[in-house]
């Protein structure tokens, strides 16, 4: 990541939704102390560590390292219930997000979605993004891919707030459970136990 990009505030502006949603739930007080908090921190991590590849900085420096913050700054005024409204902040942007896939499935086709998919978590979920992950081709019925190593499991629960990680993975439902005529089918998350993320997108029958 450029350093002139590194900065608390632009990492957080990525976040406003959080914020819209903690103000319309607790109020703008609530939502500017934990924005306040979130950037003290974040300050903090950004001083003491060395930038990371962008490839990799989109997930741990834009995603999971603020998200943490704002969780725990939330769990901090309001207790437990910062938990669920986490979840439901993330499954309203997974489901905006099903609605862009949605579109595009039906601008392609399936066979070509199928594709376009693969490669697309290829590019996501490599070994050079934190990930380590087995991709499989995709066929005119399905694509698969097992993510067996994940940084969002490993760096919240070494911040010690293992909790949050199931909104990330229940997430995947909102993202990939609604596509017209493509299943979403999957046996867990390792953030459920399981030795690995296993996500399979396939034709549904009629």
């Amino acid at each position: 990541m450029e350093n002139e990009n590194r900065t608390a505030e632009r990492i957080l502006s990525g976040k406003d939704s959080y914020f819209m949603a903690i103000k319309e739930r607790y109020g703008e007080d609530v939502s500017d102390r934990v924005r306040t908090e979130a950037a003290k921190l974040l300050d903090e991590y950004l001083s003491t560590h060395d930038p990371l590849p962008r490839s990799v900085a989109i997930h741990v420096e834009d995603n999971i390292i603020p998200t943490a913050y704002i969780y725990g700054a939330l769990k901090g005024i309001v207790g437990e219930e910062a938990l669920e409204l986490m979840k439901k902040i993330k499954a309203d942007a997974a489901r905006e997000t099903g609605y862009e896939l949605n579109g595009k499935l039906q601008a392609c086709g399936k066979e070509a979605f199928f594709r376009w998919w693969e490669q697309y978590c290829r590019e996501t979920y490599s070994d050079g993004n934190g990930f380590h992950s087995i991709h499989y081709s995709a066929g005119e019925n399905g694509v698969s891919l097992d993510v067996l190593k994940c940084p969002y499991c490993e760096i919240l629960a070494s911040m010690g707030i293992p909790e949050l990680i199931p909104a990330f993975c229940e997430s995947d439902n909102e993202s990939y459970g609604h596509l017209d005529g493509v299943r979403f089918v999957r046996k867990g998350t390792l953030g459920m136990g399981m030795d690995r993320c296993d996500f399979r997108l396939e034709t549904a029958e009629d």
